[in-house]
């Protein structure tokens, strides 16, 4: 967006452009040489994820070699989708999860074939709820690495469908509830699947900060997934160096 012009320039002020990943865009900041240079200037912003400032001076000794003669001032903000949280599972510790995650601006997906759930206030904040199969939830949720997948179902034959359905994917996050018994069991039926794939399954889910109620489970479960996201330490902030 341009916020400052002075003098001659090609882009009036409050003139916005939106570049997109494949190079394609949507309204102009005037076209020319400021313009190409700020969409490749935004494209690596898009892999680098850090918004920017810009000024161009439009004179032949300036960056551009431009003649205008004035001064065009602005910025750059990176736009990024919410992440998805997928739960498989729409039980007391799948409410608690959602609510607290729709609050933290995640696109919320519950996968549940009760249709009891479907309709309930509890899940009024989400994003969609799907009642049917793991298999026919995910044709219609395109997961990618900014995915998180919960998988708390009412037992571990649907924990198992569901995982064997998202194990494969390339997505940011897979935690499954259960046991340390269950666990084991469940990762033997996976064992014709990429060792690697396994590994990247957290389970039993969630941190060691709870006393077992659906609402400190799921405050466990979000802190995970806030650590995976947000690149955290698990460090105390009063021991972290300056």
């Amino acid at each position: 967006m341009l916020t400052n012009s002075i003098g001659s320039v090609p882009g009036a002020e409050e003139s916005m452009m939106a570049v997109y990943k494949d190079g394609k865009t949507i309204g102009t900041v005037g076209g020319g040489k400021i313009e190409f240079d700020l969409i490749k200037r935004s494209l690596k912003a898009l892999e680098t994820g850090e918004s920017f400032t810009f000024k161009y001076t439009l004179n032949e000794t300036g960056e551009l070699k431009m003649t205008c003669g004035g001064v065009s001032e602005g910025f750059v903000r990176i736009v990024k989708p919410n992440e998805k949280l997928v739960i498989f599972g729409a039980g007391h510790v799948s409410q608690k999860i959602a609510s607290i995650a729709s609050s933290l601006s995640f696109d919320v997906y519950i996968v549940d074939d009760r249709e009891e759930y479907k309709n309930s206030e509890t899940f009024k904040d989400v994003k969609k709820f799907l009642c049917c199969t793991p298999s026919e939830a995910l044709s219609e949720i395109n997961l990618n690495n900014r995915s998180y997948v919960i998988l708390v179902t009412r037992g571990h034959v649907t924990d198992y469908e569901a995982l064997k359905e998202v194990i494969n994917k390339d997505v940011a996050y897979i935690g499954m509830m259960g046991s340390k018994k269950k666990v084991k069991e469940i990762k033997e039926k996976l064992n014709n699947e990429d060792k690697e794939k396994i590994k990247k399954l957290y389970a039993p889910i969630g941190l060691d900060i709870c006393n077992g109620t659906p609402e400190e489970i799921a405050i466990s479960i979000i802190s995970e997934i806030l650590v995976i996201k947000n690149k955290g330490t698990l460090k105390h902030l009063s021991e972290r160096e300056e």
